[in-house]
């Protein structure tokens, strides 16, 4: 009631206070509410959820005109803006009669999207008021519909000191919008910043796989060039000797008959006249023939010996490579793979060509198709 005093002047004097206003009231209420949601086994249902190391979508409840929204948007838009986080704003009231509808609304429309296109966390925020305010914010039906949220759930009421029932439920609670997004913004910072440092690694691992790749091609290179050269020298070591003898032989053949000849030349010299001539004649006859098989021996063993080279000089890997071969090799272990066996068992191929290396992938599906006999124009 208002009283007057001559010294003191006006003053209220307080008759009674409502009792479901009390703060012993309030707390009776918020320790009821606890009690029956653990009675529930719902209390700790947010909670185990896990929240994200990096936000890319999140949902936003909070009252349309409260100063912690702006707060928390003054670094939101901005995150928005470089398309590092899109933040979608559901608008409820957080004290009043309409508390609770404007709520239920703003939850079933967050799940409806959730459902189509995820929400990595719901944030609520409120951003300050009077202490008696909370009061309509821990009432059973608000806090059910928190626990039962299909995401985690993020408070920022304004309460540094007290909590609602909302606070306690939630996943995760803040005391002011700005610490919220300040969270978000750290978690969206510090996850960049281990993606770069993870892609830088990977890139430094890479140029050194490629770097120790690129030396063993060599290696491989310079070993094939000189087991080559080696093949090479040794078959020339073998077949000189082999042409050699071959000459000697032929020469020493020839010799031979060159020496029949001349003793049937001798034999045949009787006195016949008439005989001898025709035994001349016929004596340069068989000198003509004897000679030309001596020769064609002789030019079937030099082409023979020719071929044996030409067939060893063109063994080479790099010869192959010049006439259109391919030699396949497993990417893995760089070793040629030479059946269809070993190319089932190596799904993924690279090709060496004359010009470069191409990769390829074997259908192991299709199996080892039989060959195909139909053009062999082998005899």
């Amino acid at each position: 009631e208002v009283s007057f005093h001559e010294q003191y002047g006006l003053s209220i004097l307080v008759q009674d206070i409502d009792s479901n206003y009390t703060l012993g009231a309030l707390e009776k209420n918020l320790n009821n509410l606890r009690k029956q949601l653990i009675l529930e086994e719902i209390y700790q249902k947010n909670k185990q959820f896990v929240l994200p190391n990096d936000f890319f979508r999140v949902a936003i409840i909070a009252p349309p005109d409260a100063a912690g929204l702006g707060d928390f948007r003054a670094d939101a838009d901005l995150l928005h803006a470089q398309n590092l986080c899109e933040f979608k704003y559901f608008y409820s009231a957080f004290q009043g009669d309409a508390v609770q509808n404007e709520m239920q609304v703003a939850f079933q429309a967050v799940h409806a999207l959730h459902e189509s296109n995820p929400f990595d966390v719901l944030v609520m925020i409120r951003g300050g008021g009077a202490k008696l305010d909370l009061h309509t914010l821990n009432t059973y039906p608000l806090a059910k519909l928190l626990c039962d949220a299909n995401l985690p759930v993020i408070t920022g009421i304004g309460h540094e000191r007290d909590n609602t029932i909302l606070d306690e439920v939630a996943n995760r609670c803040f005391d002011t919008p700005s610490k919220v997004i300040g969270h978000i913004r750290h978690q969206i910072f510090q996850q960049a910043q281990q993606a770069q440092a993870n892609w830088q690694e990977i890139e430094h691992a890479s140029k050194l796989s490629v770097k120790q790749l690129e030396q063993t091609l060599t290696h491989l290179n310079q070993t094939i060039q000189h087991s080559s050269q080696q093949l090479l020298f040794r078959w020339k070591q073998q077949i000189e000797p082999l042409n050699t003898k071959i000459g000697r032989l032929s020469e020493a053949q020839l010799q031979l008959k060159r020496h029949q000849v001349n003793d049937l030349m001798v034999s045949i010299e009787m006195p016949l006249k008439n005989k001898v001539s025709l035994k001349k004649m016929a004596l340069k006859t068989l000198q003509q023939m004897i000679q030309e098989g001596a020769n064609r021996a002789l030019s079937l063993k030099k082409q023979q010996t020719q071929q044996w080279i030409a067939l060893i000089l063109s063994s080479g890997p790099k010869t192959q490579l010049n006439r259109g071969f391919n030699l396949a090799k497993n990417p893995c272990t760089n070793q040629p793979v030479t059946t269809a066996k070993q190319a089932l068992k190596t799904p993924h191929l690279q090709l060496e060509f004359i010009d470069g290396y191409v990769a390829a992938q074997i259908d192991t599906k299709t199996g080892i198709l039989k060959k195909d006999t139909s053009h062999d124009t082998s005899g």
